[in-house]
């Protein structure tokens, strides 16, 4: 039997739902193939066989078996922004806001989940409360379809995983289980409609971000492609990965400064334990949009930095 897509992957994983009723389902899906996309400046991910937009999709038709005035308007305003990741953050947050005011939470640990918590979004605490499980289901609505917008990682990929919209919709259809809205087989049904539609997703839709991450990847071909010496290749590779992490580990502690204190200091051992014979070619590679030079032993600190450094992403 092939695996289950999507959500069904942990449904059937956690026996919520039989692998029997998803014979329908399965029959008219393709094999698994991922695609780059143009999310995240074309570093994003999609899977052929069950697109994150068919995540989105699904959540939006079990939001559709709610009653509460609540989820209805929720559902009009994601799938206005469907696809614009910044626009369905914020609802995220702002319904991220609404479920720890309904379950009697106060700002301050809203704002602890949520490090970029606007004023507006403080400003619900102050508004009757909405129902809890209304709450709850608008943001798993919200999720799934921010999820679906920022699209698999190459974490994803690697492990053949389903993405966070998937398990943002098994939320919510728990949630309608628990109801009596819908039971298993509706779900497969609802399921196998979409996938009969064939509904558009983000991997279809390419645009001018996408040529420019098309260029980005030749120019990074200048350095991991044919033409480097075979030796070379690997140290490059690395150099790629730090340049890239000491970036964003600048841009994290410029933007918590509280951090840099408990990033470890990293000797040479600990580079040659983490990298092995990496680590010296790297201090004699830089890589430049030439693919010349060398890379800066700092560079390779970022990224020990970088991978023994674990801070929690709540939000």
């Amino acid at each position: 039997m092939m695996e289950a897509p999507g959500p069904f992957f942990f449904l059937v994983r956690d026996g919520v739902v039989a692998p029997e009723l998803l014979t329908p389902l399965l029959a008219r899906l393709p094999p698994e193939q991922y695609v780059r996309t143009r999310v995240r400046d074309g570093e994003g991910f999609d899977s052929q066989r069950w697109p994150v937009a068919r995540d989105a999709a699904l959540a939006s038709a079990l939001a559709r078996r709610f009653a509460a005035p609540e989820v209805a308007m929720a559902r009009v305003e994601v799938e206005a922004a469907a696809g614009d990741a910044p626009r369905l953050r914020s609802l995220m947050r702002r319904a991220g806001a609404r479920y720890v005011a309904a379950a009697g939470g106060e700002p301050a640990l809203f704002r602890q989940w949520w490090s970029d918590a606007t004023a507006d979004d403080l400003a619900l605490f102050a508004e009757p409360p909405w129902p809890a499980p209304a709450a709850g289901v608008v943001l798993n609505l919200c999720s799934a379809y921010h999820a679906a917008a920022d699209g698999l990682y190459a974490f994803h990929v690697h492990r053949r995983l389903p993405g966070p919209s998937a398990e943002a919709v098994v939320q919510l259809f728990k949630h309608a289980l628990a109801d009596g809205l819908i039971d298993a087989a509706g779900l497969v049904d609802a399921a196998v409609e979409l996938v009969t539609a064939g509904e558009p997703h983000l991997a279809a839709r390419r645009g001018a971000a996408d040529e420019r991450s098309d260029r980005r990847r030749v120019r990074r071909g200048r350095v991991l492609g044919e033409g480097e010496r075979e030796e070379d290749r690997a140290a490059a590779a690395v150099a790629v990965l730090c340049s890239f992490v000491e970036a964003s580990l600048a841009a994290h502690v410029a933007a918590h400064p509280e951090d840099e204190s408990v990033c470890p200091s990293v000797d040479d051992a600990m580079i040659g334990r983490m990298f092995g014979g990496a680590a010296a070619s790297c201090r004699r590679v830089n890589v430049s949009s030439s693919g010349n030079a060398r890379v800066h032993l700092s560079h390779v600190h970022a990224a020990c930095r970088a991978s023994l450094f674990r801070r929690p992403v709540l939000g």
